[in-house]
């Protein structure tokens, strides 16, 4: 057991630290989570307005993505990580003065622009602190916090809304505020921001841009060789995404896996009424309890165990772990077997979600990580937007099981390319070249 989250313990204490500001910030992350209630019930709008609204929230969140991605290529990723969820806890806690629906509308639109910006950056963090070897347990340990995390949100976004709804803002910028001094004093940046602020101007001493004092002992964030790295290649991300065959293949593959994982949100449910009626509502609550549940349960061993694989092989593990997982809802009525099916598809789940990013950092250009990640999270994000108008057309013309019919066929051709890409990269770099060969 020691040794399943000693790999955590390990890791540098940055990683720990910005892992501590993610399970605060995911513990109170309730706006997200009761957003349309927020608009309907609390602002009374009506449910078209509302989607209206959420789908103007939700473009903001995936532009504040990309706006993150060239910011923590070009600045200090601690503090883009910090400003973020400051300015994100400034949108949001406007909620909790103001009951317009225009003024709370835009909040919400600038929030979630915000909150979109803060992942990349916590992830680019992980991946610039730990060595090659170490991106799984990294990553894992983010994707594990978050979890837990959004164990508690749920519940104590529900209670806070019946007691005052304008207490969902304000507890939610709160947390985003805590977030951000833990990552800022855990780091040392804010110290050394204090003592750049009384150098200021001193001779011979080495600032930055804004005066800051330059802080040697800390490269995954106060350094400035990622600048220095840019100012050398021209080239942006779109330029060298796009000559990488083999990532334009597995992000085309990926997004196929996404489309059938965001089912759970759509076909899901639908699935569980149509086979079991009235209580079909309770056991998909129940179902995705259970997820959450599963999630941090098998994510520490799970990690242990694949930390060493390569990430294609893992995520084309996971693809078939959705083909089996998913496929068996195409026929089953039963509770247990929905369970059984729940806990392979969340197997799949995580695999994917602990090695999605150790493969995009090893295939990015360390001057251009930053919109790699934020990059590609768009790209992927494209199965997401899709799953529930392409499966509301496919149970409007044919039945829910069809919509499992054709995520299998879609999970089947995603490991048949990821199963490709592996055999590319491996004849791309050769197995002698153990900084490759994990990609």
């Amino acid at each position: 057991m020691f040794a399943i989250f000693g790999q955590y313990l390990r890791l540098p204490r940055v990683v720990k630290v910005v892992a501590l500001g993610r399970i605060l910030n995911s513990m109170g992350s309730f706006v997200v989570i009761l957003a349309t209630p927020l608009l309907t019930q609390h602002l009374g709008l009506s449910a078209a307005a509302a989607g209206g609204w959420l789908f103007a929230a939700q473009a903001a969140f995936l532009a504040g993505a990309l706006a993150a991605g060239w910011a923590i290529d070009h600045f200090s990723k601690v503090r883009v990580l910090a400003v973020t969820l400051l300015v994100n806890a400034v949108a949001f806690s406007v909620g909790s003065i103001s009951t317009q629906v225009v003024v709370v509308g835009v909040s919400l639109i600038v929030g979630y622009f915000f909150h979109g910006a803060w992942r990349p950056a916590m992830i680019a963090i992980a991946a610039d602190e730990t060595p090659d070897k170490d991106h799984a347990v990294a990553f894992s340990l983010m994707y594990f916090v978050h979890n837990i995390g959004f164990l508690i949100a749920p519940v104590a976004a529900g209670f806070l809304f019946a007691w005052d709804p304008r207490s969902v803002f304000a507890a939610d910028a709160g947390s985003s505020v805590a977030s951000a001094v833990v990552v800022l004093v855990g780091t040392g940046t804010a110290l050394r921001a204090i003592r750049g602020q009384r150098r200021a101007g001193a001779p011979g001493t080495p600032t930055g841009a804004a005066g800051e004092e330059r802080a040697p002992s800390a490269p995954g964030h106060d350094n400035a060789d990622t600048t220095t790295a840019a100012a050398t290649d021209t080239r942006g991300f779109l330029a060298t995404a796009l000559r990488d065959r083999p990532l334009i293949v597995f992000s085309l593959a990926f997004v196929l896996t996404q489309f059938t994982y965001s089912q759970v949100s759509f076909a899901l449910p639908l699935t569980a009424i149509d086979r079991l009626g009235a209580a079909g509502t309770a056991v998909y609550g129940w179902i995705m309890a259970v997820n959450a549940a599963i999630v941090i349960v098998i994510a520490p061993p799970l990690t242990a165990l694949t930390r060493d694989w390569q990430p294609v092989k893992a995520i084309n593990l996971s693809a078939l772990l959705y083909l089996l997982g998913f496929g068996m809802l195409t026929m089953i009525r039963s509770i247990p077997l929905m369970m059984a099916s729940a806990f392979i598809w969340t197997t799949g789940e995580v695999l994917g979600a602990i090695h999605i990013n150790v493969f995009v950092t090893r295939r990015a250009p360390r001057h251009l990580r930053g919109r790699y990640l934020s990059g590609l999270r768009t790209i992927f994000a494209l199965g997401m937007i899709l799953a529930p108008a392409i499966g509301g057309l496919i149970v409007e013309a044919h039945s829910v099981s069809a919509v499992w019919m054709v995520t299998s066929v879609l999970c089947a051709i995603a490991s048949l390319a990821f199963f490709s890409v592996s055999r590319w990269i491996s004849r791309e770099h050769g197995d002698a070249a153990p900084s490759h060969a994990a990609v």
